[in-house]
């Protein structure tokens, strides 16, 4: 397992998490736990992020960071 995140990577990853999340809440009208949704999910996020929100892709990049440590050191769910 990896290190602690410092307290401003921490927040980082929550914003986030919170924001993926809330992503799927408002598609689905209900909240989703980040297990059901997988890499497809994360994918879906990344590329929605990228065409609706426009974001730079220095942002996309860190939100992927974010959401892989959310898996793989939180919840210890790999992302293929």
């Amino acid at each position: 397992m990896c290190e602690a995140p410092t307290p401003a990577l921490a927040e980082q990853i929550c914003k986030a998490a919170e924001r993926y999340l809330r992503y799927y809440r408002e598609e689905r009208g209900k909240w989703v736990h980040p297990k059901e949704l997988g890499s497809a999910g994360v994918e879906r996020f990344l590329t929605h992020l990228a065409v609706d929100g426009q974001v730079a892709v220095s942002t996309q990049n860190q939100a992927f960071a974010a959401l892989l440590y959310l898996y793989r050191s939180v919840l210890e769910i790999p992302l293929s």
